[in-house]
């Protein structure tokens, strides 16, 4: 039935797909376990897309050099088949591969010979596999492109249309959604692990790590899946109850989104079911005290611009052959692609997101970083003080202060943050003016400070806090005390 919104303001916007592309499933190797029809399906579409590229399958086997092999031509790569093959064979792929994780388990430098080559092959396996990812992007992009058509069509050309998170697929989604009207991603500081597969409410462990001491890296790194051409959202990120820093995903992520200008964020979630009104219950943001005290503060930074933007961006130029081998290393499952990527052809880290605007801008050839600086206005609003060590942040304004994360802070604009003795040494404080006069002169100010928010435990006289336990006494990995 059609949804009778076309040309209706309330559909903010479409995304196509969520957490869903061709490329991010192949490198997850969830395509290899197709059969039957759908098998038959996916091989004569790739059949199909190589004959139309070379003419005829006998000219792509004299470019693969791996024809001999029965049917090796007309089937579609499995994962393992083409792990990264920018030479030789896959065995020898799957040794370099092996070496490059041991290195960086020690934390060691990579050797030359171990180092990804971010060009793909031109002849033999390599070449076959280079040109299965293309065959990947193309397909996800002329799927997302039909459907963009569609929505349009019913819904109206004014409402923005997407196709799916770029992580999912990394940033191959940069050719595949060229088309879109924005980019999405979705972020979350210690999602839930589920060690007997599916979503279950009693198998399930995190880590209690902290956005802003154990997993910036990983925070920070969104922004350079920023495509500069196009508005750049967060639709989902959190990180859930019971994790005992959930309180600074707020601060933390409107920080990096101020700073680096994003368009929009969208927390999850919001909603919830009736019968969970009195109970905490995992991302939801009812009754999550630690997160909804300094919600409406936190959103006004954001919506409001009060904290200042950098002043200086640089436009990362990426190659379609880049992104290519990118895709063939697993970039989108492989967190040490990207970082390698950005540091051996940029210069950069994760950390320099704090340091300047990121966008990446799809190029036709290897062209130099384009860096712009901003012209600095009068009464630019003031930047944060991200203490990457401590694993803090402290910001004021005019008419807001923040401090999130662990240690003593200070000074910034005449603040300093100390913990007393005895405690954890982690909070997140939020401090606004109530009546429109700066801080310093408000009669009536608004306070807010939240620690972690822990659950209630019934005993035999009221209740305790609720606590965490090693998961199966494993150490690394807790969970929360059953009722």
């Amino acid at each position: 039935r059609q949804l009778e919104l076309k040309n209706d303001p309330s559909l903010a916007m479409v995304e196509i797909n969520n957490e869903s592309s061709l490329v991010g499933a192949w490198q997850r190797g969830e395509l290899d376990k197709l059969n039957g029809e759908y098998e038959r399906t996916w091989t004569a579409l790739w059949r199909k897309w190589v004959t139309r590229e070379y003419g005829s399958f006998d000219a792509a086997c004299q470019r693969w050099k791996t024809c001999e092999l029965p049917a090796q031509g007309g089937n579609y790569l499995k994962k393992e088949e083409a792990i990264a093959p920018e030479s030789g064979s896959g065995w020898i792929e799957r040794i370099r591969r092996l070496g490059r994780k041991i290195f960086q388990k020690l934390g060691l430098p990579l050797p030359g010979f171990l180092e990804i080559r971010y060009q793909p092959a031109t002849e033999g396996l390599g070449l076959r596999a280079a040109d299965f990812a293309r065959f990947l992007t193309e397909t996800d992009q002329q799927y997302f492109d039909n459907l963009r058509q569609v929505v349009k069509q019913e819904a109206g050309e004014q409402v923005p249309v997407t196709g799916t998170q770029r992580y999912f697929g990394g940033l191959a989604n940069q050719l595949s959604q060229r088309n879109m009207d924005y980019a999405d991603e979705h972020f979350y500081t210690d999602h839930y692990d589920f060690p007997g597969g599916g979503w279950s409410d009693q198998d399930w462990r995190i880590r209690n790590s902290s956005s802003l001491r154990d997993a910036t890296g990983a925070l920070l790194k969104r922004a350079f899946y920023r495509d500069r051409q196009k508005p750049f959202v967060v639709s989902e990120f959190n990180q859930a109850y019971p994790n005992r820093q959930s309180a600074e995903m707020l601060p933390a992520i409107v920080t990096l989104a101020s700073l680096q200008d994003w368009d929009g964020l969208f927390f999850f979630q919001y909603g919830q079911l009736p019968e969970d009104d009195e109970w905490l219950s995992a991302f939801n943001l009812n009754n999550h005290s630690s997160q909804l005290v300094g919600f409406g503060t936190l959103a006004a930074v954001f919506r409001q611009f009060q904290m200042a933007a950098l002043p200086e961006q640089q436009v990362l130029p990426v190659t379609a052959s880049e992104i290519t081998t990118l895709t063939l290393s697993g970039e989108s499952i492989d967190p040490f692609v990207l970082d390698d990527f950005v540091r051996r052809r940029f210069g950069l880290s994760a950390t320099d997101s704090l340091q300047y605007r990121v966008g990446l801008q799809t190029a036709n050839a290897e062209q130099p970083v384009l860096r712009q600086k901003a012209i600095a206005a009068a009464n630019q609003p003031a930047l944060p003080l991200w203490n990457l060590q401590s694993g803090h942040i402290l910001w004021a304004d005019r008419f807001a202060a923040l401090y999130a994360g662990y240690g003593d802070a200070g000074p910034a604009s005449g603040w300093s943050v100390q913990h007393s003795p005895g405690s954890r040494g982690f909070a997140v404080v939020t401090l606004t003016s109530r009546d429109g006069l700066s801080l310093d002169k408000s009669r009536r100010l608004l306070l807010s400070v939240a620690g972690a928010t822990t659950g209630s435990q019934r005993t035999g006289t009221g209740y305790r806090p609720k606590h965490l336990l090693p998961y199966k006494g494993d150490g690394m990995w807790q969970t929360l005390e059953p009722d």
